[in-house]
């Protein structure tokens, strides 16, 4: 035993090495293919209205009974319309009355009105085109047909149609031109014209700022259950028809109306007011507001004091009173 234990004190206990597992690579997981967003079709029919046009004075109901009765065409109960700017739209609720519809477009010409698809265009906006190109020869002036030409040299695409794009002052070196083509054969956003040009890119309007006709609020119209305010002092009691009292906002209580573009309660492009730069606006504006009705009263009562005097001085005259005391002080 003491020469086994010497041994193994010597060389150590022989221990059998434990199995270590190989990690085992896992299969790299298949990356899932995301399907591409399928590009949204409006299906929307639109009915384009004059801007006098009696139609545009009836809600969405009464429009509604309007098309039943009038041009004969039987919408069902899953058709919806709701107001745009150029006049209503209608939004069916399957392929087949949407297809009926559009065959009872030549009715509604009867009617003063026009009925027709949403437009599958898209719009490019190429910044900084030269105004004027210069040759050895001449000046050529850039037009609607040279930047037309220009894209299809670049993209071997016509577009549907090119138009300037915005305001540009007169003599100006440089302006915006928009170019619309067909949703389906358009090209690549990102080509130039001239190396000199800007990028074509799609062209995405902001959107505008909207006004609720029943509320003064600046929202939608459709949907507001608000009591219906007056244009012109903001009050819920009257229409502006019958509206005397001063002229004043209802968003911010300056002197003006609520429609007016120099509220400062209005919302700008980038977003709405905050609501601590709106209480500032609003306690400014409504003493803004006092003054021109201390200034209003003011003016009042000074003519009033006038009238009273002018009619004081002529029932004198009437009485002879007047011509008494001129005899006298003689």
């Amino acid at each position: 035993i003491a020469q086994y234990m010497a041994t193994v004190a010597r060389n150590g206990l022989q221990q059998k090495a434990v199995p270590t597992k190989k990690a085992v690579p896992r299969p790299a997981a298949k990356a899932s293919k995301k399907e591409a967003p399928k590009t949204k079709v409006d299906k929307r029919l639109f009915l384009r209205l004059e801007k006098e046009h009696p139609w545009r004075q009836l809600t969405p109901a009464g429009l509604w009974q309007q098309l039943q009765s009038e041009p004969d065409c039987f919408l069902s109960d899953a058709c919806s319309i709701h107001r745009v700017r150029t006049g209503f739209a209608i939004l069916t609720g399957n392929e087949k009355k949407r297809e009926e519809l559009l065959d009872a477009a030549p009715k509604f010409s009867d009617f003063g009105a026009k009925l027709e698809e949403a437009s599958n265009l898209v719009a490019f906006r190429i910044a900084n085109v030269p105004a004027t190109i210069k040759t050895p020869d001449c000046t050529h002036t850039v037009n609607a047909d040279w930047v037309s030409l220009e894209i299809y040299r670049k993209t071997k695409t016509i577009p549907y149609k090119v138009l300037p794009h915005g305001t540009c002052r007169p003599g100006a070196p440089y302006r915006n031109w928009k170019a619309l083509f067909d949703r389906n054969d358009a090209p690549r956003p990102g080509f130039r014209i001239l190396d000199e040009t800007g990028m074509a890119t799609i062209h995405k309007p902001r959107p505008q700022i909207e006004q609720c006709k029943r509320c003064l609020g600046f929202h939608a119209t459709r949907g507001c259950s608000r009591a219906p305010a007056c244009w012109n002092c903001g009050s819920n009691m009257h229409s502006e028809a019958e509206c005397k009292a001063l002229t004043k906002c209802r968003n911010c209580g300056g002197p003006h109306r609520s429609d007016s573009r120099a509220c400062l309660a209005r919302p700008s492009k980038s977003g709405p007011v905050p609501k601590e730069q709106l209480a500032r606006i609003r306690q400014i504006q409504q003493g803004e507001f006092a003054k021109v009705a201390r200034a209003r009263a003011a003016a009042k009562k000074a003519e009033e004091a006038i009238i009273a005097a002018a009619k004081d001085v002529s029932m004198a005259e009437a009485t002879g009173f007047g011509a008494l005391g001129f005899e006298e002080e003689v």
